[in-house]
């Protein structure tokens, strides 16, 4: 699988032109479009989600680790 990075802008018609891709002419490709500041939403919605941490620093799932048993 070879995955290209590509940043774009979107033109006042709302096209989007990507030239000079590293693909092969007939290529079926996936294709996924999001906004610019994508993570800075994603952290936004997550700000101030968490009320408290209680002991943050202990094992989680310990039990389930079969060198435990």
């Amino acid at each position: 699988m070879n995955i290209h990075v590509a940043e774009a802008t979107v033109d006042p018609h709302g096209r989007l032109v990507l030239d000079h891709l590293p693909f092969q002419p007939g290529e079926k490709v996936d294709v996924v479009v999001r906004s610019h500041n994508f993570a800075d939403h994603a952290l936004a919605d997550l700000r101030g989600s968490v009320l408290s941490f209680e002991n943050p620093l202990a094992p989680v799932a310990e039990g389930d680790w079969e060198t435990t048993r």
